[in-house]
């Protein structure tokens, strides 16, 4: 029996070895706080870290590090899921601000209070309290004012809580005068009474500018202020705060505002969600290769018919589109029928964001193509005005779906269907496109359209 216990007993211990861990909070899909725009910028290829492979925030990671914020634990690991303790925290932040550690090992800041595991005698680095300069900079700059720490000391060591990561973080912003824009209206969290007071701010805010998230528990959003923070988890948030609120002068940032029909609200199960993946997929080449990062700030059903007309040609109408049958939208020019939805769109649909993209996925148009009706699911048409409208109506293919998004968002940067392409190239522009489902996630441009986005990306 014994040996039956000590066999089961090694079991369950390689279970738990092998078992993948569990996503925290800041991983697990909620849908009343859903955003997934911050996934995914940096190819996952561009880290060198063994044990982020496959992990759910391995799109954070690779962010992080690719852009210096956050390095290794070695040169091959990134220790996802081990806690971050505080001075390794204050010492991030410190990178980012790109300090002067030699200063800060120098100068010791008038009222220092943390002399009890920060000693002042220490003026000269050292390799076993690495820490000090950056904690000593971070209450010189005002980070740690009214932060909770022990009796004349900082509580090296100590792993850090949810609740003081937002007011570090909120505190960081503050003082080195981060814009941070307020995306979404405040809540009130299931366990709003266990935040203490002196993080509730910082809270409200961090969760109002989308970096910090709630976890849905039964219906009910807990913020869980005392859960301990993996650097997996910050790696996530720091990765929401860069995209979404930094402003390098080499980006340049594009506000996006998304609406859907009521049929494309019918025809996908999760709507909302689902433009937004959609959105987010289609963006990265924009940013990888000419720093525009597509931001989207809003996502909104157009149920007004007129907003969002849908049938540019009655249906009743087979293969004799012409202007007496249809209407004075009916042009000859490439999906003629969408002149109908654009005018309105442009006329009235005006949303928060500069570029503005309507998807729908009634896909029964009037093709100009063929002179008449023919069921396409991957037709749209954009203009330089900023305004983008697309038939999706095959939620099985997300790729081509994605093609068509960037398809038409390059229309807005100037470019043309298929010339200038060279015959045989592979371009988004050219008409294969759709057919190209490993087109990487850096360049999908032919050089003559390359040329054409380089003279027009400054558009908006």
């Amino acid at each position: 029996m014994k040996r039956f216990m000590s066999i089961l007993l090694v079991f369950i211990m390689l279970v738990l070895l092998v078992a993948p861990a569990v996503p925290p909070a800041e991983a697990v899909v909620d849908w009343d706080v859903y955003d997934a725009e911050f996934q995914g910028i940096a190819p996952l290829s561009s880290h060198p870290f063994t044990d982020a492979r496959g992990h759910w925030a391995e799109p954070s990671i690779a962010y992080v590090y690719t852009r210096r914020i956050m390095s290794g634990t070695s040169p091959t690991l990134f220790s996802p899921d081990s806690r971050l303790t505080r001075e390794q925290f204050v010492a991030i932040l410190g990178r980012i601000a790109n300090i002067d550690r030699n200063h800060w090992w120098r100068t010791i800041p008038s009222g220092f209070p943390f002399s009890g595991d920060v000693p002042n005698n220490i003026t000269v680095p050292n390799t076993s309290r690495w820490y000090i300069p950056y904690i000593r900079w971070a209450w010189a700059s005002g980070i740690l004012t009214n932060f909770p720490a022990f009796v004349n000391r900082f509580g090296v060591g100590t792993q850090l809580t949810r609740e003081e990561f937002a007011f570090l973080l909120n505190s960081y912003c503050e003082v080195m005068a981060v814009p941070i824009d307020l995306l979404r209206p405040g809540r009130t969290f299931r366990d709003h009474q266990t935040i203490g007071l002196w993080a509730r701010p910082a809270v409200v805010r961090m969760y109002r500018a989308r970096v910090i998230y709630g976890m849905n528990i039964n219906g009910h959003i807990y913020f869980q202020p005392h859960n301990r923070v993996t650097r997996a988890e910050a790696a996530t948030m720091l990765h929401r705060l860069h995209v979404n609120h930094t402003r390098p002068e080499s980006t340049r940032r594009v506000d996006v505002s998304v609406g859907f029909s009521n049929s494309f609200h019918e025809h996908w199960v999760f709507p909302v969600a689902e433009a937004n993946l959609l959105i987010r997929d289609a963006r990265l080449p924009f940013y990888n290769r000419w720093n525009i990062n597509l931001h989207r700030v809003s996502t909104e059903r157009i149920t007004s018919s007129t907003l969002f007309p849908e049938n540019g040609c009655p249906r009743s109408v087979d293969l004799q589109c012409t202007t007496a049958t249809c209407g004075s939208h009916c042009r000859t020019q490439h999906h003629k029928n969408w002149d109908r939805n654009m005018d309105a769109l442009r006329s009235n649909w005006r949303p928060a964001g500069r570029l503005r993209v309507a998807l729908t996925s009634d896909n029964a148009l009037c093709d100009s193509r063929t002179g008449g009706h023919r069921r396409s699911p991957f037709l749209g048409l954009g203009d330089p005005g900023g305004t983008l409208s697309m038939n999706l109506a095959n939620r099985a293919q997300p790729i081509r779906n994605v093609r068509i998004i960037q398809h038409e968002i390059s229309h807005n940067y100037g470019l043309i269907y298929q010339p200038p392409c060279p015959p045989g190239t592979l371009c988004i522009m050219s008409s294969g496109f759709l057919n190209e489902p490993n087109m990487n996630l850096v360049n999908i441009w032919c050089p003559a359209c390359q040329r054409m986005m380089q003279l027009n990306r400054l558009r908006h």
